[in-house]
């Protein structure tokens, strides 16, 4: 049980207030992808955020397997809170009636908990968000028909326990939900931020920062094929990527390209997790093509991530994998880790 996605939304566009294009490779959209339902904004830690300006302009996350545990954290700014906005929900399917839990606000901005798709109220928050700020949302749960089960759903604003609640917390025939869905309003305007999810209800990381960096140089492997080339780490390091324009390609397998990378931001802290984001499709064969993120650490050694099939990505699709423990120490990851360590990505066969 992990940090299984995370998000920081600086890599769908290069300037604030277009339409995150690339996006669509990564997420499954309410609504088509065009800048009257989505739109990038200045985020809170510089860098960019993501406004959903509409009911329909929905994200949907889905990870590989459902669970009942669930725990989601992002830096959420409305507009306003004239309406009461689905903020986040955890479904067992892809529409309405699927919702186990759903938080949204009321018109004051006190967070509401729901049972169900504003079903049974849970627990309102005795602090309000204050509109146009950054706050830090998170939401742990587990989905059971009883208390007894472990039934329970806690919410945090600002780092502070502000709804706790034990009992049925299962809306459907299912003690699961397979998809997190995050959803906009026209009036109130979301924007969201610093997005995590785990698949445990164990605890909160808090406030947290989604940093991405891009390579800034070649590393250690270079075994792919680079266009326009020579150098392979400004084929795959654009801001929003662009496509056939420039990019790694392999006939063969295995093969290997790392790059170096800029440091973080912070000097000191915990990095809960690292996600490979490969935006990749398949140029040949019937086979799926596995590709897997890499590591190599400063004393030579690598490490890899799970591995994602390109069995039918004939377009481009994005392929994460997200480890909150690092593959070559197999403990949890440091900042020296990340600011001294080559990543890239291997095609497996």
């Amino acid at each position: 049980m992990s940090v299984v996605w995370c998000d920081g939304f600086d890599k769908y566009a290069s300037a604030i207030a277009t339409v995150p294009g690339s996006m669509i490779n990564k997420y499954t959209l309410g609504v088509a992808l065009l800048v009257s339902n989505y739109i990038t904004r200045t985020g809170r830690n510089s860098g960019m955020c993501l406004q959903l300006l509409t009911t329909s302009s929905s994200l949907m996350f889905a990870p590989t397997t459902a669970t009942s545990t669930w725990t989601a954290g992002f830096a959420l700014k409305m507009a306003s809170f004239s309406s009461s906005p689905t903020i986040i929900s955890f479904r067992d399917g892809t529409t309405g009636v699927d919702t186990q839990i759903l938080l949204s606000t009321n018109s004051s901005g006190f967070l509401q908990a729901y049972r169900g798709s504003f079903g049974t109220l849970l627990g309102t928050s005795g602090t309000a968000m204050a509109a146009n700020v950054w706050s830090y949302v998170e939401i742990r749960t587990k989905i059971a028909a009883t208390a007894a089960a472990g039934g329970m759903v806690d919410v945090n604003l600002n780092g502070t326990n502000v709804i706790s609640f034990t009992g049925q917390t299962q809306s459907t025939l299912n003690s699961t939900a397979l998809n997190v869905f995050m959803t906009g309003d026209a009036t109130n305007l979301p924007n969201y931020d610093d997005f995590y999810v785990k698949n445990d209800n164990s605890s909160f990381l808090g406030d947290s920062k989604v940093e991405t960096l891009v390579p800034s140089a070649d590393g250690f492997y270079s075994q792919f094929s680079a266009t326009p080339g020579p150098a392979h780490f400004s084929a795959v390091n654009e801001v929003p990527p662009d496509d056939d324009t420039s990019y790694i390609s392999a006939t063969v397998a295995p093969k290997i390209d790392s790059y170096t990378f800029p440091s973080l931001s912070v000097l000191t802290g915990s990095i809960y997790a690292v996600q490979w984001s490969m935006r990749a499709k398949k140029l040949y064969g019937a086979s799926s093509h596995p590709i897997q993120g890499m590591v190599r650490s400063s004393g030579g050694t690598d490490g890899f991530s799970d591995q994602n099939s390109l069995l039918s990505d004939t377009s481009y699709a994005v392929k994460t994998s997200c480890r909150d423990t690092n593959p070559v120490t197999a403990v949890a990851w440091t900042v020296s880790d990340v600011n001294t360590s080559q990543f890239g990505v291997k095609l497996v066969s």
